[in-house]
């Protein structure tokens, strides 16, 4: 404790010796200031623990993995995955997925998209891609899958500390109208990589 606590405390102890009781207004301010005192140093460990959990502003986490011709061919279904292990409970994920992507036949379109822990990311916004054909030839083309998420959840609930499973998967879009492709290639013979960063916002 401080020294001003044991001021007063020293003060009240030996007040109370020389009043025996004569002179209880003057005394009882003083307890209720060492109360006052106690509730304050209360307040100052509160604040010094959640200063020590916060993060540094920057990032403060990192995983990588590489994938060599991947070649992945299927109509959907998960194409990468990746664990990581959230340092603090404040912090964003920022992942990025780089390969190279094709889809087959006319007039097809299919879409990339992360996901943690089995979940899309709701806030920001969900992080997908999508390419579309509109003849038969089977380009594969270079694409960088990449976003920040805050939450999975629609409360807004930021992702938590401890282990979590970063996931690409392929499948189709939503937009009514436009066709799945039958067949999609993520990875054909370059080196594709995922990458996760925990990043510490400045708010």
């Amino acid at each position: 404790m401080g020294s001003s606590f044991w001021m007063v405390f020293s003060m009240v102890l030996a007040g109370t010796l020389l009043c025996r009781g004569q002179c209880p207004d003057k005394y009882q301010r003083l307890e209720m200031r060492i109360e006052e005192l106690e509730a304050q140093q209360r307040a100052q460990k509160e604040m010094s623990s959640i200063t020590a959990s916060r993060c540094t502003v920057g990032e403060v986490g990192y995983q990588y993995q590489s994938l060599h011709n991947l070649f992945d061919d299927k109509k959907e279904g998960l194409t990468a995955t990746l664990a990581y292990t959230k340092k603090h409970n404040s912090t964003l994920l920022k992942m990025t997925y780089s390969l190279n992507i094709a889809v087959v036949e006319s007039m097809v379109v299919s879409r990339w998209y992360f996901q943690i822990d089995g979940k899309e990311c709701v806030v920001p916004t969900p992080i997908d891609m999508g390419t579309w054909h509109s003849t038969a030839a089977f380009y594969h083309m270079p694409a960088v899958l990449t976003g920040i998420c805050e939450s999975t959840d629609v409360s807004g609930a930021l992702i938590g500390a401890g282990n979590h499973s970063i996931t690409v998967w392929v499948g189709p879009v939503t937009q009514p109208g436009l066709a799945q492709a039958d067949t999609t290639n993520s990875g054909w013979v370059t080196t594709s990589f995922l990458e996760v960063r925990e990043i510490c916002p400045p708010y």
